[in-house]
């Protein structure tokens, strides 16, 4: 005969699941009898300070670019052994790091900007709430995102959102999403 539970049990049981996002930070998470915006706001608390960067510290650009470095190092890319890092600081001081992470269906690859971006959105994040973006690699000259990820910069931060391309030798370059990708693609609603 099986051992009969509470409902309370089977609820709390079923109910957590894991959720592991781009930084690599695994959380336990209650999902039942919640709405989205709970969910998010359990995940942002749960990371802040944690394997998210910032945790609400002010940071300048310098700091922001050695969290992009960090990112760098964990990218996975055995194909073109092309390395980027990439971190997002939001207006209120936290601070998400991406890499880049190749797939044998080329397709399937994902950038470090778009990393770094999804993570803060997968933790609560809206668009408008980028202050700055930081983008590194070891290229000759600072790195410069691709066409996707320009696109993905100017759906979900400011036209006048600095941007910081660098590689690894120190040199750096400084624009914005406006003047990465001045007529990205909007969206009006179609007609």
């Amino acid at each position: 005969m099986a051992t009969r539970r509470s409902p309370a049990a089977v609820s709390r049981r079923a109910a957590t699941v894991t959720v592991i996002l781009a930084s690599r930070t695994v959380l336990p998470h209650r999902t039942r009898c919640r709405d989205a915006n709970t969910q998010r706001q359990d995940i942002a608390d749960t990371l802040a300070g944690q394997d998210h960067f910032g945790g609400g510290k002010p940071m300048n650009p310098d700091q922001l670019m050695q969290q992009a470095r960090q990112s760098r190092d964990r990218a996975y890319a055995p194909y073109s052994n092309f390395h980027v890092g990439a971190a997002v600081l939001t207006h209120d001081g936290q601070v998400f790091g991406g890499c880049n992470i190749e797939n044998a269906s080329y397709g399937l690859c994902n950038c470090a900007e778009r990393t770094a971006l999804f993570s803060a959105i997968a933790a609560g994040c809206k668009p408008g709430d980028f202050a700055h973006i930081a983008v590194i690699s070891d290229t000759e000259a600072p790195v410069t995102p691709c066409g996707a990820c320009r696109q993905v910069m100017a759906e979900l931060a400011a036209a006048d959102t600095p941007v910081t391309l660098a590689n690894t030798k120190g040199q750096q370059r400084r624009t914005t999403v406006a003047a990465l990708l001045p007529d990205a693609f909007r969206f009006d609603g179609g007609a």
